[in-house]
C-alpha cells in the first residue's frame, strides 16, 4: 500500500507547537511530530473523491465514496475490510450522502435523495433505514414551544436514536442567550428531536452573521451577497455527544463555547485569535466581476456596504474523538494551521500540515487526514502524534 509519492510525510513530519498556559501571558514551543502508521492509497485500492473518513474505537475507518455510492471499509492497519452500498434506491443502496456518523459500533449516513436514513451494522450489512425528518413536530408537552426551522439538514444521530438537526431560520431571528456574544446576535438554534421528530429541547446556538445587504429592486427589494462575509464554524462530534461553537466578542477575540447534545455547557472560554487579511485585489476582483451581471442598484449597494477586512479567525471546529478540541485558522498561505485544546478548555498545542493534507478526524494520540496528489487524488492516511517526553 505504500506509494512514493507520500514519501513526504511517510517518514516524520515537524510540526511547530506552542503551549499557552491559561492566565498566564508566558507561552513556551514544543516541536512535535507525526509519524506515519498506515496509508490508504488511492490508486492502490481504486479509490474515487474521497467523502467523509469516520473511525471507531476499535479503530476501523469507513470511507464514504459519493462517486461510487458506496462506503468501503478498512482495518485500522489500512487493508480492506468491506464495501456497503451501491447506486439505486432499494434497500441498502444510496443515490447521496449527506452526513454521517457512528452511533456506538453502529455506522448511520444520511441519503437526501433517498429521503432516508440508513444505519449499517459494525459487519457491513444493512441495519435498517428510518425516513429522513424533514419538519419539526411539536414536543410531547404541548407547553414547550419549539423554534421555527425550514429546510431541515442533519447533523448528527445521538443516543436512543434522536437527532441533531439544523435549518433555515426566518430573516432576522435573534437569539439572547447566554451562548450569544451580544445581547441581540442573530443565532441559528441547534435543534435535538426525538426519532419520531418531535421536538425535545435546543442544545446551542450557531451565531450567524449578516451576510447580505439590500438594495431597492422595482416595487420590492433585492439582497445582494457580501463577497468573503463568511460564518463563523460549527463542530459536531463524530457521536453527536459534544457541540463546538464561536461566537465573535471584539476584532481580536473570540469566544468558544463547548456544549453537551442536552445543553450542558463542558467549557466557555474567551480566545484571542485574528483572521489573516484578505487581499486588496481579491476583493476588488471579486466585486469587478459582479459588478458585470448585476443591476446598478445592487451594485451601489455593495460598494456601500461595509466588507470584511479579515478572514474569519477560524476555518473549522473539529471535535476529537477524545474529547480534544481542534481549531483550524483561516491562512492564505500553504499550510493548514490548527490549535488545540484539551477537554477543560485549555490550550495545549499548535499544529502545521501541508496544503495537500486535510485533518478529518484526531485525538490526542492520533490523526487521520486525507492527502491530496497533484492529479487530485486523494488517499487516507493515519498518523501517530509523538509528544515530547
Amino acid at each position: 500500500m505504500d506509494n512514493p509519492r507520500l514519501g513526504v510525510l511517510a517518514l516524520v513530519v515537524p510540526l511547530f507547537t506552542a503551549l499557552a498556559a491559561t492566565g498566564d501571558a508566558q507561552t513556551f514551543p514544543v516541536k512535535l511530530q507525526v509519524i506515519k502508521e498506515a496509508v490508504i492509497d488511492a490508486v492502490a485500492m481504486d479509490l474515487s473523491p474521497i467523502g467523509a473518513v469516520l473511525v471507531t474505537k476499535g479503530g476501523e475507518i469507513a470511507v464514504t465514496q459519493p462517486t461510487d455510492h458506496n462506503v468501503r471499509f478498512f482495518s485500522s492497519t489500512g487493508a480492506p475490510s468491506g464495501v456497503f452500498g451501491t447506486r439505486g434506491a432499494g434497500p441498502g443502496e444510496f443515490r447521496s450522502f449527506g452526513a454521517s456518523g457512528y452511533l456506538g459500533d453502529t455506522l448511520w449516513v444520511a441519503d437526501y435523495q433517498n429521503n432516508r436514513l440508513t444505519y449499517v451494522s459494525p459487519t457491513h450489512r444493512l441495519l435498517r433505514s428510518e425516513v429522513l425528518v424533514t419538519r419539526i413536530l411539536p414536543a410531547v408537552n404541548r407547553g414547550v414551544e419549539s423554534p421555527q426551522l425550514g429546510l431541515l439538514y442533519l447533523l448528527a444521530v445521538i443516543s436512543g436514536g434522536s437527532t441533531l438537526v439544523s435549518g433555515s431560520t426566518p430573516h432576522g431571528a435573534v437569539h439572547q442567550g447566554d451562548n450569544a456574544s451580544r445581547t441581540g446576535t442573530s443565532a441559528r438554534p441547534i435543534v435535538q428531536l426525538d426519532r419520531d421528530g418531535r421536538f425535545v429541547r435546543v442544545s446551542g446556538w450557531q451565531e450567524l452573521r449578516e451576510c447580505s445587504v439590500p438594495y431597492p429592486a422595482g416595487r420590492g427589494q433585492g439582497q445582494v451577497q457580501i463577497p468573503f462575509c463568511l460564518q463563523l464554524p460549527l463542530g459536531v462530534s463524530t457521536d453527536g455527544s459534544w457541540l463546538g461553537f464561536a461566537s465573535q466578542i471584539s476584532s481580536t477575540t473570540l469566544r468558544l463555547t463547548v456544549t453537551s447534545s442536552i445543553g450542558d455547557t463542558i467549557f466557555s472560554r474567551k480566545i484571542n485569535a485574528i483572521g489573516a487579511p484578505i487581499p486588496k485585489s481579491k476583493l476588488d476582483s471579486v466585486i469587478t466581476a459582479r459588478s458585470a451581471i448585476m443591476p446598478p442598484e445592487a451594485e451601489r449597494a455593495l460598494k456601500g456596504a461595509d466588507l470584511p477586512k479579515r478572514y474569519p479567525a477560524f476555518r473549522r471546529i473539529l471535535i476529537g474523538m477524545d474529547g480534544t478540541i481542534w481549531l483550524e485558522s483561516w491562512t492564505d498561505g500553504q499550510e493548514h494551521s490548527w490549535r488545540i485544546l484539551d477537554r477543560t478548555g485549555k490550550e495545549i498545542a499548535t499544529l502545521e500540515l501541508p496544503r495537500d493534507t486535510e485533518l478529518r478526524q484526531a485525538s490526542r494520540e492520533k490523526i487521520w487526514c486525507v492527502m491530496s496528489d497533484p492529479d487530485g487524488l486523494e488517499s487516507v492516511i493515519r498518523f501517530r502524534v509523538s509528544w515530547p517526553g
